[in-house]
């Protein structure tokens, strides 16, 4: 019995080892075998075998019998197959379909080219669809042309694997469409499928389609898309449109570019909209992560090759968008609909490419009002654009601004609401995009030397409900006009105890940008609920905090003895508020200080008076100085003035009636 099992289950084993069909006509037969082997026949013979078979492709070089096209010369020089099938293929399953087998061209185009202009049209129920994958199937080095549907469907299983293919263009050289409806249906709601390739290398080039280059359905999972060319030629440097979207994503857990690895970004550069998202359900996080991708450029993202918009996010939660670069758009760049949340925006570059040359999005990010839960930052780069970051519609969404490098957008960096700077209204009842957050009121600001850190006094004029408290309150070098944020400083809180008592707020924050004196700054609110303000007026760093001390008399002529009154005062300079003491140190001289020797900064100018004695036997020239001591920390800080006081013998005096010999002033 035991011989019986061990001889059925070898026969078992070697039935089920995988096999490799050769395609050797351009036919449209079902037939493969020793003599005669068509795609179809291929197909067929190796859903009828189990394990993975590999189909390739050894087809003669024959023009009248075996559509080969051939021509152009040294680098031009091209050669591929036509295959067209009359009718649908047969589904793919457990297949390995491997059209580099056929050659490489020194053109770069795929040397088996699928052609569906004479396979008819097909349904809403049953699409005619070019190459359709439902589990353990690869498909590489093929173009797919002139299907009434799908140039290629995953519609189900896991380990789709698709790559070094062309979808929707035309054939030797990729300039212009030989479309499909779309490029690559994705369907499947398995693991491992995978679209993908090396930018420019073994990636995918889905351009010229008539409606999507990518399109996955609502049910749809798991979907990885990188390395791919979508909507432009396969040099990257031409547009060839999907002509609506390059990318239509439903469903969840997409991965869209990838920054794993070298080249793993894909080109979404020439369509109408380089990328719709609609997460669905609404009530379930879509987990979609859309990552080191180029929109709007090409491929060296060294010159614009737009999208009318670059990415639209119509709906759903839970988005990812990171390390993209995303300019030249003709529109906008990012377009956030109100019906989305969950929205994670940061590292991208907007509006520059790496070297940060600008390739302008007429606006970089638009937010609608409605959207929640929105955070863009920290570390975008939104530069160059027409309109930096753009907050529209209702009042009831939460967009949070924070961190990022904002500068020379030809308006306004951040705008809530109608285009233009908003002012601060009394209160902050006004309603609008993120509730027309009032920015901060900057009442001082201030450089400090002894640790790159900067003093800022401010308020934020916002009533308890309309904002929600506490507020974080960023603060920025301004970019060269003074009105956008492009280098993050410091952050600190503003609490709602600290708005009730009604007077600014001092802090002194070390800065992570370097700073000086003269430097401009502004500032942002955010509250507790994510709702961002407009960037406040620039405002300009005043040098250290110190003081000083004058005299309006400074110069006495006496015999051996005077009295004199000096008025005097002392300065507070950039918001000094240490009490310095006041003493003078000539033994031949008494000083008496009114109406105190203490000089408090209850203002920024202290008026003081000195009471001046001087008495000695012996002409001469005496100087006393008057000293203003505060003691600090880190050692007194002492500020001066001196006193000139010429005594002359009685002999040099002429007097006059009334003339005592002495000249106070």
């Amino acid at each position: 019995m035991r011989i019986i099992l061990l001889i059925l289950f070898l026969c078992s084993a070697a039935l089920s080892q995988a096999a490799i069909y050769i395609v050797t006509s351009t036919a449209d037969s079902d037939v493969c075998n020793a003599s005669t082997c068509t795609l179809r026949g291929a197909i067929n013979a190796a859903l009828s075998n189990s394990g993975v078979d590999t189909i390739n492709f050894n087809i003669p070089a024959d023009a009248v019998n075996q559509n080969y096209m051939a021509g152009g010369t040294g680098q031009d020089a091209y050669f591929y197959w036509l295959i067209q099938p009359n009718t649908e293929l047969p589904e793919l399953n457990e297949i390995i379909l491997d059209g580099t087998t056929a050659g490489s061209s020194v053109a770069g185009n795929p040397t088996i080219v699928i052609d569906g202009s004479l396979a008819g049209t097909g349904t809403n129920q049953d699409p005619m669809d070019g190459l359709t994958l439902s589990g353990r199937v690869t498909v590489k080095g093929v173009a797919m042309v002139y299907w009434d549907e799908a140039g290629l469907r995953i519609t189900d299983g896991s380990t789709n694997l698709v790559t070094n293919s062309w979808f929707g263009l035309n054939l030797p050289y990729g300039l212009a469409a030989a479309p499909n409806r779309v490029g690559i249906q994705y369907d499947s709601e398995g693991t491992g499928n995978a679209i993908y390739g090396t930018l420019g290398g073994s990636g995918n080039v889905i351009s010229g389609n008539t409606h999507y280059g990518v399109a996955t359905t609502s049910q749809s999972k798991n979907l990885v898309l990188y390395g791919n060319i979508i909507g432009a030629d396969p040099d990257g440097q031409i547009a060839v449109p999907n002509d609506s979207y390059g990318i239509t994503l439903q469903g969840s857990d997409h991965r869209i570019g990838s920054a794993n690895l070298p080249l793993q970004n894909n080109l979404i550069s020439g369509n109408l909209v380089g990328m719709k998202v609609i997460g669905f359900p609404y009530e379930d996080l879509s987990n979609i992560e859309i990552n080191n991708n180029i929109i709007g450029l090409n491929l060296t993202a060294t010159a614009a090759l737009p999208n009318r918009d670059g990415m639209y996010i119509q709906w759903g939660r839970g988005f990812t968008i990171v390390n993209n670069t995303i300019a030249g758009n003709e529109s906008y760049g990012i377009s956030l609909a109100p019906a989305i949340s969950d929205v994670i925006i940061e590292n991208n570059r907007i509006g520059v490419n790496f070297p940060g040359t600008g390739f302008s999005n007429s606006t970089a990010i638009l937010s609608s009002g409605g959207a929640e839960r929105v955070v863009i930052g920290p570390d975008n780069i939104i530069a160059k654009n027409r309109y930096g970051v753009r907050v529209t519609g209702y009042s009831n969404g939460h967009t949070h601004i924070l961190r990022n490098q904002i500068y020379e957008n030809d308006y306004l960096g951040i705008d809530l609401g109608d285009m233009g700077t908003d002012t601060n209204d009394a209160g902050d009842l006004d309603a609008g995009p993120n509730r027309l957050q009032n920015y901060p009121d900057i009442q001082a600001a201030q450089y400090d030397t002894s640790g790159n850190r900067i003093q800022i006094s401010f308020s934020v004029d916002s009533q308890i409900g309309a904002s929600d408290y506490p507020m974080t309150i960023d603060i920025y070098a301004a970019d060269i006009s003074s009105e956008e944020g492009q280098t993050f400083l410091a952050s600190t809180t503003y609490t709602a105890a600290q708005y009730l008592s009604g007077t600014p707020v001092f802090r002194t924050l070390f800065a992570d940008g370097p700073v000086a004196e003269g430097d401009l700054i502004v500032t942002t609110a955010t509250d507790a609920a994510g709702r961002t303000s407009e960037f406040s007026p620039s405002f300009q760093l005043a040098g250290d905090a110190d003081f000083a001390i004058s005299c309006e008399t400074t110069a006495f002529t006496t015999t051996s003895a005077m009295t004199c009154t000096i008025d005097c005062q002392a300065d507070s300079i950039n918001g000094w508020s240490e009490e310095p003491v006041l003493s003078c140190d000539n033994p031949d001289s008494q000083c008496v200080f009114l109406p105190s020797d203490t000089i408090s900064f209850t203002q920024s100018t202290v008026p003081f008076t000195i009471k001046l004695g001087h008495q000695s036997t012996s002409p001469g020239q005496y100087t006393t100085e008057v000293a203003a001591t505060a003691q600090l920390q880190g050692g007194p800080v002492v500020r001066t003035e001196i006193l000139e006081i010429k005594q002359l013998a009685v002999s040099d005096y002429l007097f006059k009636d009334g003339f005592d010999g002495i000249v106070c002033q």
